[in-house]
């Protein structure tokens, strides 16, 4: 494999560490919300774990719309003049590269991705409960007419 592709393929799975690691602190976050939701909104309600990670994942996904519109998203220095970005360096502690991960896809892209975190333990538990409760798949997905 040439230097040249060689550099570009660990630039490009760097990236998407990062980005993987974003998302999955930004969800991490998302559920640590949802367990302070849970006893204060639905502390009465058997589902009442999914219900508050719905919440959180559907209000994330409305913070995420607001940030998308809130303007143009500003691109860094190096983006305007047109010159290329140094690949992040292994040394950076982890916080630095989130943040730089942040900047470059934007918030809302962010929230949008680490909200289904939230939402699919939801639909889970969900799953798990009406199964519990004697119903099989044909009755929870019921077929396209």
């Amino acid at each position: 494999m040439p230097v040249k592709w060689r550099a570009a393929l660990n630039t490009v799975l760097s990236s998407l560490r990062d980005f993987a690691l974003t998302v999955a602190a930004f969800g991490g976050v998302q559920v640590l919300l949802s367990l302070i939701i849970w006893p204060l909104v639905f502390g009465n309600h058997p589902l009442g774990f999914s219900m508050a990670l719905s919440l959180v994942g559907f209000a994330s996904w409305g913070v995420a719309f607001a940030a998308s519109l809130g303007g143009r998203r500003r691109q860094p220095l190096s983006a305007m003049t047109g010159q290329m970005v140094p690949p992040p360096t292994p040394d950076r502690n982890l916080l630095a590269n989130m943040q730089d991960q942040v900047t470059r896809s934007g918030c809302g892209c962010i929230l949008l991705t680490s909200s289904l975190i939230p939402l699919a333990i939801a639909f889970v538990l969900r799953l798990q409960s009406d199964l519990r409760q004697g119903l099989d798949l044909g009755e929870i997905f019921p077929p396209m007419p």
